[in-house]
């Protein structure tokens, strides 16, 4: 049997027939340490799944509170790539507990360690937000949503020059496409799309995640309309990217 390309990391079962079962499923509820924070325990078997399939493809995080895993699957790139952060924060925060890996500080950790990351082009948070992340690293090229709507490809992001990978965390979108347990930002799902519509014509994508789902913290009816939002775009997100990159599939 080939290995599964597109693959689910399972913490909260919030995909419920969400996604076509073509898409492999891994059942991480039982993962200890890593809600949040990646304890060594953590992210020994979530390499484990990455190793055993690798990095092409399209990959589902559960909830933003892994979105850490990204910083574990670009761990496996041998070679200089771009990384196009598609998200609301910048999640380069310092860390709060010694070196330990987060969802707030995955990207600053992958800028300061990782010799193989050309550029990070950042796209989604505030003005303020962006200006920091660049003063923190000269590899940080920030994408303002005033250069999205002007309706041609942004400047920075012509710089792409590495193949590239991509990560999404769907708190960027409007909660007319996602509900979260994040603050969100206010772009919406047509804008994302042409952003990695322009990236895709024009590079090598190595491989997509995306983030962003909502663990069961609501009461009932709550819950089911978070998820009801949420699974129309990581499906309508899933055939974007399985119509754009058909020879990665």
């Amino acid at each position: 049997m080939d290995r599964p390309r597109n693959y689910i990391f399972d913490f909260n079962h919030s995909y419920e027939d969400a996604l076509p079962p073509e898409i492999h499923r891994y059942d991480c509820s039982g993962i200890r340490g890593s809600e949040l924070y990646c304890s060594e325990e953590a992210a020994a078997a979530l390499c484990a799944i990455i190793r055993t399939n690798g990095i092409s493809g399209i990959h589902f995080l559960d909830s933003g509170d892994y979105h850490y895993i990204t910083r574990l699957m670009t761990s496996f790139l041998a070679y200089p790539y771009d990384l196009l952060l598609i998200d609301h924060h910048t999640d380069m925060q310092e860390a709060a507990f010694g070196e330990l890996l987060s969802c707030g500080n995955w990207a600053a950790d992958l800028l300061r360690y990782d010799a193989h990351l050309q550029h990070l082009f950042l796209v989604g948070p505030d003005d303020a937000a962006l200006d920091e992340a660049e003063a923190a690293s000269e590899k940080v090229i920030a994408i303002r949503c005033s250069e999205l709507l002007a309706g041609s490809v942004p400047a920075g992001m012509q710089m792409i020059s590495h193949p590239v990978y991509i990560s999404i965390d769907k708190d960027v979108l409007s909660r007319r496409y996602a509900v979260t347990n994040w603050d969100q930002g206010d772009m919406s799902l047509a804008v994302m799309e042409q952003v990695l519509a322009d990236v895709i014509e024009a590079h090598e994508v190595i491989g997509v995640d995306i983030c962003g789902d909502l663990p069961g913290t609501l009461v009932l009816p709550d819950y089911q309309h978070a998820d009801r939002i949420n699974a129309a775009s990581d499906r309508a997100l899933y055939c974007f990217f399985k119509r754009l990159l058909c020879a990665m599939m």
